[in-house]
């Protein structure tokens, strides 16, 4: 989850990686730091507590002496050891020649770091990185050529692993390894960019290798070569150029808005029109996916359709699944990818699904772990719905769907969920169509699919008053989100926007599990957000949950689609959705109602919105 940045070439290596950083800050902001060879070929290693803007303030301050053509860069999200300026990476050896950052968690480091005192070595930090350069270090004191002593190294980690390093005994060479955690290698005619994004690349970059698992990287403008990819017995790999121009270019422009949060949950009508663009025959109600077109034929044959996920992510495959089994008659499972071993893998229903892997970042380690364990046992058709074009998951996956939500910034998910949920709508469509399945009530469903984007543009028009409902909470401690049917999924992940930017707790719940529990704590010190569609099966039963809330004293705030006199008086407040004939479409009219609804109580509490605290976007470790 930390961020890795590095460069060499003709021009100033220190504000190329700033640059980089600022970029991946998503990733991490407890710390960040940098390493360089400066012109008298000399190792400098600079830190610092706190976001990549205050690393800047101290590379300014001393750029006098902080200047060479090759230089990695790091921005932390804290794993072992606290946040401070000696944890923060690059951590360095014994003899100060080796310099490295890395992303990832080594689960032998504790075994590695005692061998390495034993033999003299000194660490003076708590993190399990420090291990990487006193491994190298020992190997080299043992004789061994700098690529074999890195080779080792590397071959002696157990974890999850992207390193960079840096040495003036190799003063113009990068050094790679990945295992696990991502790491990209962007090209252009006179320079070489490293990064653990692609998207962090200037626009320059045409041309990108990604990094595989068990792959190490010898990255220099003076060989011959500039890229030499190799395993960790030092044979040589074969590799992939990819074309930059594929992928989409990043804007890290707020414009007129004060927070990315907020900007990208604007951005939804355009994204959602851009998810349905070319994909939708209207007029013959059909849906066209290229990205799903070269396994059609394993597609008609499989009897389950699989969604793994976690997080957010997961949210929308629950909206997905209810509407796979209720909408086109499929036979959907769902999967937390964050708890799935061999313990739940089911070999027989695998074999027979298709499964989706749904990550924004396609990075999200939980997710890649169980499309591994999956490939590995069974024969299941293992497909993507990413929002990151060369992404990990992209690449290992048969095929896929793009959810073409463009690049997200704030920590907490927005657009990626709606065009995730407008995805999954789509793929489990197209898999209806092979196999002569027909959507429930599909004339209304299309019809207003291709109104969608105008209708949320009409929903995100109500933002002042879910303003003021926010305005009105800000002394509430605890928030029990409920739903029931359709609306459980949202309010699950209406709860998770909550606590992930304001920090207050909040907890999503079925609306029909209220008297098995969640009913003992309704009280006037805590609030219940109700998700509330007209059209949900047991309609009668929802409004009959909210008197029974009422009539304990309960505060409530209603989100629906219904006219607020379908419910008791004594609510305190009602924010309203756009109906929609079609109850399949409801979740994606709903969730910008509840992402501005947390947006504002974390901006009247006076959070970091686009930067949470202990959270980072792209979720490398397990």
């Amino acid at each position: 989850m930390c961020g890795i940045f590095a460069y060499t070439g003709r021009k100033n290596a220190v504000p190329k990686v700033l640059e980089g950083l600022e970029k991946l800050e998503y990733r991490g902001y407890d710390s960040a730091g940098l390493a360089l060879i400066d012109r008298k070929n000399r190792l400098k290693v600079i830190k610092t507590v706190g976001y990549v803007s205050q690393l800047s303030e101290e590379v300014f301050n001393r750029s006098r002496t902080l200047s060479g053509s090759i230089a990695i860069g790091h921005t932390r999200w804290a794993t072992h050891g606290k946040v401070s300026k000696i944890n923060a990476h690059p951590q360095v050896d014994c003899s100060k020649r080796v310099a490295v950052v890395h992303n990832g968690v080594i689960e032998n480091f504790e075994e590695l770091k005692k061998n390495l005192k034993n033999k003299g070595h000194r660490f003076i930090s708590q993190t399990d990185t420090e291990v990487i350069s006193h491994l190298i270090e020992e190997f080299l004191n043992e004789g061994y050529s700098f690529k074999t002593a890195f080779q080792k190294a590397l071959g002696s980690l157990v974890g999850a692993w992207a390193v960079a390093v840096l040495s003036p005994l190799t003063p113009e060479t990068l050094w790679l390894g990945r295992f696990s955690s991502p790491l990209a290698i962007g090209l252009t005619k006179e320079e070489i960019y490293v990064s653990s994004d692609s998207q962090a690349f200037p626009y320059n970059v045409k041309k990108v290798v990604f990094l595989e698992d068990g792959q190490l990287a010898r990255l220099s403008l003076q060989n011959r070569k500039r890229v030499e990819i190799f395993n960790l017995k030092g044979k040589p790999v074969n590799y992939q150029l990819i074309n930059k121009g594929l992928m989409e270019k990043v804007n890290l422009a707020k414009g007129e808005f004060p927070h990315f949060m907020l900007k990208e949950i604007f951005e939804q009508p355009l994204t959602v029109e851009r998810g349905l663009r070319g994909r939708v025959d209207y007029s013959n109600k059909k849906v066209v996916l290229g990205g799903l077109r070269s396994v059609e034929e394993k597609l008609k044959e499989k009897e389950f359709i699989g969604l793994m996920a976690c997080g957010t992510s997961l949210n929308a495959a629950l909206v997905g699944r209810l509407f796979g089994v209720g909408a086109l008659g499929l036979s959907v499972w769902s999967e937390n990818s964050s708890d799935y071993s061999q313990l739940n893998l089911d070999k027989k229903i695998l074999d027979r699904s298709a499964v989706f892997y749904i990550s924004q970042s396609g990075e999200t380690a939980d997710t890649l772990s169980s499309l591994k364990l999956v490939q590995k046992e069974t024969q299941a058709l293992n497909l993507g719905i990413v929002n990151v074009v060369g992404s990990s998951l992209a690449r290992r996956v048969e095929a896929g769907i793009y959810t073409r939500a463009g690049v997200e910034v704030g920590v907490a998910a927005t657009k990626s969920f709606t065009n995730q949920l407008l995805a999954l709508l789509l793929g489990l469509i197209y898999i209806g169509q092979l196999q002569g399945k027909q959507l429930v009530n599909q004339d209304k469903f299309f019809r207003e699919l291709q109104l969608l984007p105008a209708i949320i543009s009409k929903v995100l028009q109500e933002k002042e008053k879910i303003k003021a409902t926010a305005g009105k909470l800000v002394e509430v401690k605890n928030f029990m989100f409920l739903g029931r049917h359709l609306a459980y999924p949202l309010a699950l992940e209406g709860a998770l926007k909550l606590k992930e930017i304001s920090y207050r707790f909040s907890y999503g719940d079925s609306l029909g599990s209220l008297k098995h529990g969640p009913l003992a704590v309704i009280s006037p010190e805590n609030v219940v957000v109700a998700v509330i569609f007209s059209q949900e099966p047991e309609l009668k039963k929802s409004i009959s949950n909210i008197h029974e809330i009422v009539a304990r004293q309960g505060r409530v705030v209603v989100i629906s689609d219904l006219p607020m006199g379908e419910f008791p008086p004594a609510i305190e407040h009602f924010l309203p959705l756009s109906h929609l004939e079609s109850l399949w479409l409801m979740p994606l009219v709903t969730s910008p109602v509840l992402q501005l609804l947390a947006y504002y109580l974390a901006v009247f509490l006076g959070r970091e919105i686009d930067k949470p605290r202990y959270l980072a976007k792209s979720v490398t470790v397990i």
